[in-house]
């Protein structure tokens, strides 16, 4: 502002009077408001237009994530639901494959809600694993990949490296596998259903072992004990031999202590004998006993049997 003395000059300088620069001033001051507050609400509605995009770019990311996660489901989905039972390709005169190329063994699964991951703990409630008899779902048989159709990885990376092979047509890597090849040279597969519940602790348990592959060398047929004290289990669909694990006999020197342990563990094991130890949990107690005759028929190989 000026004072009376400056007033004086620039009036006599311009020929105003006092009171024209008095109205300059108060009309150069609300020019000067005015365009102070234009640039203040250019200004907000700058900020709310950057709040927006933003807004709009997290709703874009969530639904292009949505649209993925919905795209591997139903390629997964359609994948388990094509799959049949199918007796895998046995090779000549009942001879064991060759052992798979070694390879880590992935990371214990662990459930996580809502994620790609399965429980394994609960064999029930993944249905993946097995395929049901023709017609008869209380019978199932183990798939040789069961780790292929569970529609849940290790980790979210398998799974989508997984549905990019499927739907570029390319083979996908169906996991650790189950062979059933008869332990009587040329006899015929083992390849037979079990009980369900049966079947999917099988699949369950040789996955949570971390195992790359076993063979199954007897399910429902072999020689087994058979009297009126003893009916085996084999002989109900609910038993089954293993004598090979990651392409290595079952032996005293080679008992795979690991896997007779993970099966054990398993809330339907009705049996468990092998090389390592004889564990009978028919009536729901686990109960460890010694009968040297029963242990010596176990030496090369584990038998897993189910409570139901």
């Amino acid at each position: 502002m000026f004072d009376d003395d400056e007033d004086g000059f620039w009036a006599a300088r311009f020929g105003m009077s006092p009171q024209g620069m008095d109205d300059l001033r108060r009309k150069a001051e609300a020019r000067a408001r005015q365009a102070y507050d234009a640039t203040t609400r250019q200004i907000a509605q700058a900020g709310e237009g950057a709040r927006r995009m933003v807004s709009d770019a997290e709703q874009g990311i969530d639904r292009f994530k949505a649209g993925v996660q919905s795209q591997m489901d139903q390629l997964m989905g359609q994948r388990a639901a094509e799959a049949k039972p199918k007796a895998p390709d046995l090779p000549l005169r009942g001879m064991l494959p060759a052992p798979p190329a070694p390879r880590a063994a992935p990371a214990p699964i662990q459930p996580q809600p809502g994620g790609y991951y399965a429980d394994l703990s609960q064999p029930s409630q993944i249905p993946f694993m097995t395929t049901y008899a023709p017609g008869d779902p209380t019978h199932s048989y183990i798939d040789p990949h069961p780790a292929a159709n569970l529609g849940r990885r290790i980790s979210f990376d398998q799974l989508r490296d997984g549905v990019h092979s499927l739907a570029a047509g390319q083979p996908v890597d169906p996991g650790p596998t189950i062979s059933f090849v008869n332990n009587v040279r040329g006899g015929p597969s083992t390849y037979h259903p079990l009980t369900t519940d049966t079947a999917r602790m099988i699949a369950a348990g040789f996955l949570q072992s971390g195992s790359n592959s076993m063979n199954v060398s007897s399910t429902t047929g072999g020689q087994h004990v058979h009297d009126d004290r003893h009916d085996s289990l084999h002989y109900h669909q609910r038993a089954i031999d293993i004598d090979h694990v990651n392409g290595s006999p079952v032996s005293p020197t080679n008992p795979n202590r690991a896997l007779q342990d993970i099966y054990s563990a398993q809330a339907n094991i009705a049996e468990d004998f092998g090389p390592s130890y004889l564990l009978d949990n028919k009536v729901g107690q686990h109960a460890l006993f010694r009968r040297p005759a029963l242990s010596a028929t176990h030496s090369g190989h584990l038998h897993i049997a189910g409570r139901k």
